[in-house]
């Protein structure tokens, strides 16, 4: 049986959690799996779709960036992205989108679309087959998130 132990760090707390799997022989198994780079994925592929559990972010080699709920309502977010990969297995996707609103089948009354700067900061991870939709396992952080004022645009 395999161990592994994680530090999770949140705000001033921490935790130590130990995550125990099962031993296999196959190389195929996924804690044995060989990490992607992200920017590789993108390219192979044609997408890069990652998932905070609550919402899709899509990067597409056209240079277009959609986001949108998981779920049949939420927000979501259209428009444009580029890159930098300075850092080896780690890329940078600077977005520039408007946001709108889902509510499953109705259109939802709301002001007017913002448009905002979304920087994300993708590590390696693997591809994982999801239902509804294949997802790049990896971590990520959403490292900027601000409403790009009018004067700007």
């Amino acid at each position: 049986m395999k161990m592994r132990w994680f530090l999770l760090l949140s705000g001033f707390s921490a935790a130590l959690v130990l995550f125990v799997g099962s031993a296999s022989s196959q190389t195929n198994n996924a804690s044995e799996a060989q990490w992607l780079d992200p920017s590789e994925v993108l390219h192979k592929d044609g997408i890069l779709r990652i998932s905070d559990g609550s919402s899709y972010y899509e990067f597409k080699t056209n240079g277009t960036f959609r986001s949108f709920p998981v779920g049949m309502s939420g927000r979501c977010f259209d428009g444009t992205w580029t890159s930098i990969d300075d850092i080896p297995h780690v890329s940078r996707f600077t977005v520039k989108a408007e946001s709108s609103w889902t509510n499953g089948e109705q259109p939802l009354p709301h002001p007017p679309a913002d448009d905002w700067k979304i920087v994300f900061v993708v590590y390696a991870g693997n591809k994982r087959p999801r239902f509804p939709l294949a997802v790049f396992d990896g971590y990520f952080i959403i490292e900027e998130l601000r409403k790009v004022p009018k004067s700007d645009r």
